[in-house]
């Protein structure tokens, strides 16, 4: 059986790169050590600090850190810096030892697209790695 799967957010998470553009961009008061600790993005867009300058900014500036957020997730420190997601791992490993055959997906804008190809190539040796075949 073939499988095709698309990389971020499927089988690859940001953890905390997106938080920190962010927090930059829009000089949020968050500190290096709290950064350090955020591990995924939802746990940094449900902390106080967002939720409260969300809540008291202007309607154009909630959207601009909309819009940054969008654009956030396709920046190259993100795209490199993706994780396997808790499961992951094992669930490749298994669909693999059951005869599946796995393709690795990827949309992205041309920029991107050289951060793709590494990525995949980083995959694929990973993959060979975990069923065993190099």
């Amino acid at each position: 059986m073939l499988f095709a799967l698309d990389i971020d957010g499927t089988i690859g998470q940001d953890t905390n790169h997106i938080a920190r553009i962010l927090t930059r961009e829009f000089q949020l008061p968050i500190s290096e050590s709290t950064l350090d600790r955020i591990d995924l993005l939802g746990a940094f867009l449900h902390s106080n600090t967002v939720q409260s300058y969300l809540k008291h900014s202007a309607p154009e500036l909630r959207e601009q850190f909309c819009k940054a957020l969008k654009a956030a997730n396709k920046h190259p420190d993100v795209q490199r810096n993706r994780v396997p997601i808790p499961g992951a791992v094992a669930t490749l490993q298994e669909l693999a030892q059951q005869g599946g055959r796995i393709i690795y997906t990827a949309c992205r804008p041309p920029p991107y697209q050289k951060i793709s190809s590494f990525f995949r190539l980083l995959i694929d040796i990973w993959f060979l790695l975990i069923t065993k075949e190099i």
